[in-house]
């Protein structure tokens, strides 16, 4: 019976969060909480691979787990954490600064990864349907969205022009599949599972799947547009292209669609207005850009970010453009305005 005591109070020293228990006077979190955040960690980990920051020397003992096993390595304790046997053993009980241990140490591995090696194709038919099959995993990677920068990251409100033009302008060397195990996103019912790197990073940064994302976590951090970046920039699957020379400025356009039946409907541009758009000054339009495209960087309508500054009033003034808005709701004179407003800051000076 005394052996029983002493194993279950013993501990590392120092303390090993998850492995040994907390102190008496420590805030433990409460049982549904410590299973809903363990297994947001336990999926991340098991599509990690050891590297240097796991393979650091430790000498670490469980005193809760049969037999006390011992671990050497960084990899090998978050192994046996990360195992459920040992979280019944420990009875559920844990820290909130225990779990941020580990969310930093995952971050900090998660941007170490090695992207996938090529391997076999298998032709897979994608369902129609957009139910998915339950058998498909959750993408947990930054933008689906991850927990992993939520207590260390900085805010931003988006992507920025240079992102997407680097994104767009990436091309395929390689069509080999990203993830390993069937892949779903969660967020907007899409298999991914035969998608390549750049597939899933286009899916990512796209409008209307960023909307999703903002809708549900309300924020994005810098750090998962740069894990991304960082990503394809390294993968050797991907013909590598020349940095945009552009100044840097986040795009906006990520907005919910709302109709509104009490705001004025645009019919069509009047002659005056048609005049003003074909008087723009191009030189004007590049002076303007950062405000451009921190407001009109992207079109929720039509799924598309306009990274290029002289792109957005064509886009924003096309018939295209207006047959997509009145897919959900009829053009709002309001809207047209906004645009036009900036039309009228842009024009060639008369000389």
């Amino acid at each position: 019976m005394h052996h029983h005591v002493e194993i279950t109070f013993r501990i590392n020293s120092p303390r090993v969060p998850l492995i040994d228990l907390p102190q008496p006077f420590d805030t433990k979190i409460s049982r549904d909480r410590f299973k809903l955040v363990y297994n947001g960690n336990r999926e991340l980990l098991s599509i990690l691979k050891p590297c240097e920051i796991t393979e650091k020397p430790v000498d670490v003992t469980c005193h809760h787990c049969p037999g006390s096993p011992k671990f050497a390595t960084v990899w090998e304790t978050m192994q046996h954490v990360f195992n459920e046997i040992h979280a019944q053993n420990i009875n559920y009980i844990g820290t909130s600064k225990d779990f941020f241990h580990y969310k930093l140490l995952l971050k900090r591995v998660l941007v170490k990864q090695p992207l996938p090696e090529p391997r076999e194709q298998t032709s897979i038919p994608k369902p129609t349907s957009k139910e998915l099959c339950y058998k498909l995993e959750m993408c947990v990677l930054p933008l689906f969205p991850s927990s992993l920068f939520r207590e260390t990251g900085k805010y931003c409100r988006g992507p920025t022009n240079r992102q997407i033009l680097f994104i767009q302008s990436l091309r395929v060397r390689e069509d080999v599949k990203f993830f390993e195990k069937p892949m779903k996103c969660l967020l907007c019912q899409l298999d991914m599972s035969n998608f390549s790197i750049l597939d899933v990073a286009r899916h990512a940064f796209s409008i209307k799947h960023l909307e999703k994302a903002l809708s549900r976590c309300n924020m994005f951090f810098v750090e998962e547009f740069e894990w991304w970046m960082e990503k394809l920039k390294t993968s050797s699957n991907l013909i590598p292209s020349e940095p945009s020379e552009s100044a840097e400025y986040y795009l906006g356009g990520l907005k919910t669609i709302i109709g509104n039946r009490y705001i004025p409907v645009f019919e069509k541009l009047t002659e005056k207005e048609l005049n003003l758009i074909s008087n723009v000054d191009e030189q004007k339009v590049r002076e303007n850009e950062e405000v451009l495209l921190r407001r009109f960087g992207g079109c929720i309508y039509c799924d598309l970010w306009i990274p290029t500054p002289t792109d957005i009033f064509p886009h924003f003034f096309s018939e295209q453009h207006f047959e997509k808005v009145r897919e959900h709701h009829p053009v709002k004179q309001f809207d047209v305005d906004d645009v036009m407003s900036l039309v009228k800051l842009c024009q060639k000076s008369d000389c």
